[in-house]
């Protein structure tokens, strides 16, 4: 599940860069201008694994593929939240009831 987050997300940053290309935009203009959202579970060490390797995978695919030279373009800004089928079931039926009211 990790594994095909990370992928998504950063296949989905790289054609947004290359879109930008293609229009003429500079990688550097438009790269530090990205965030990502993730998905993060109750595996606290796996998560913290996950979001390290999606760092380094996006420096090092914007400096060697598509030729970055600003080192903010190499950062992964993100945004993290936990999915609702990581909480406990009663917390579920918890959240339920106060969204009746």
């Amino acid at each position: 599940m990790s594994r095909t987050l990370v992928h998504c997300c950063v296949q989905d940053g790289l054609e947004y860069v290359r879109c930008a290309q293609e229009a003429g935009l500079d990688v550097d203009a438009i790269a530090p201008r990205l965030s990502f959202f993730f998905a993060i579970g109750m595996s606290f060490y796996m998560e913290v694994a996950k979001l390290r390797s999606a760092r380094r995978l996006w420096a090092q695919l914007l400096r060697e593929r598509i030729g970055a030279k600003n080192p903010k373009s190499w950062l992964l800004r993100t945004h993290c939240q936990t999915s609702g089928s990581v909480l406990p079931p009663t917390t579920c039926v918890r959240r339920g009831w106060d969204l009746t009211g």
